[in-house]
């Protein structure tokens, strides 16, 4: 009976193939087929070999056969993907990709401020999926640190989208900046109900909803859970209404969310 070993080195390098790109972050996936048996250490060695004849201009005459794999693993994790520069440092939107600060500032991207000041959407609107937006995938974002704070990327390409699909299921309904800016500001207002906010890379409690029902003049909607399932509720229903989704009922944890899980790029958790 046929067997994996038994395909043709030209189909097994297609299989290694799906082991790019690289995740410079963990142990490679090629170190650890190597590992199943000989007959794999000499593919992936081969194979590895390949790479670094093609990318890295780099073909020694004569060598212990695990070099190979050790080298490309090395050289990929201490070259920028982009223009061959000398670099151990991570592309703010990919931290699995290794990129200079030079080339990873020519990749468009937006800081999550701007992207609410200037096109007018709320988180829920660009940390899919969520309650409001189901079926959303995620975009592209990612974190690095200025003067000890954590900022806030998000790939410009996806926000574009993102702004064309969202304010076309809009359409009519919503009309104009000042309408706009509302809609978001009455975004902010459910994730204060909801006690919620997208932190690092998923949704987390911001856990002050005890602090603002000990307040005199907390509003109406947040002085008890039963105002704040209600209200989250009312506006989670107008909010539906407004993108053409019908009423939306969905069932959630009580705050408005259903928790699930999903892979991206930087590992992140979504609220569904």
């Amino acid at each position: 009976m046929p067997t994996l070993e038994s395909l043709p080195t030209e189909v097994l390098f297609g299989v290694l193939s799906f082991t790019s790109p690289f995740d410079a972050k963990r142990c490679a996936d090629l170190s650890r087929i190597a590992g199943s048996s000989k007959h794999f250490r000499q593919v992936t060695e081969e194979y590895a070999r390949v790479l670094l004849v093609r990318y890295a201009k780099y073909n020694p005459k004569s060598v212990p056969a695990y070099t190979y794999r050790k080298k490309w693993i090395g050289w990929v994790r201490s070259t920028c993907q982009l223009c061959g520069t000398k670099t151990k440092r991570r592309a703010i939107l990919d931290r699995g990709s290794t990129c200079c600060k030079t080339c990873d500032k020519k990749i468009p991207k937006l800081t999550m401020t701007s992207v609410i000041q200037t096109y007018y959407l709320s988180k829920l609107d660009l940390f899919t999926p969520n309650t409001l937006h189901p079926n959303l995938p995620p975009i592209t974002f990612g974190i690095y640190v200025v003067g000890g704070n954590d900022t806030m990327m998000l790939s410009m390409p996806d926000v574009l989208e993102r702004k064309r699909l969202v304010h076309g299921m809009l359409e009519e309904r919503v009309q104009g900046e000042a309408a706009l800016k509302a809609r978001c500001a009455n975004h902010e207002r459910i994730l204060e109900a909801m006690d919620m906010t997208f932190r690092s890379n998923r949704w987390s409690k911001k856990g002050r909803i005890k602090e603002i029902e000990a307040k005199e003049n907390a509003p109406q909607r947040l002085k008890t859970q039963e105002a704040r399932d209600r209200y989250i509720g009312e506006q989670l229903e107008k909010e539906r209404r407004l993108l053409g989704i019908g009423d939306g009922s969905t069932e959630t944890d009580g705050h408005g969310f259903r928790v699930i899980c999903h892979r991206r790029q930087s590992d992140g958790q979504g609220v569904n």
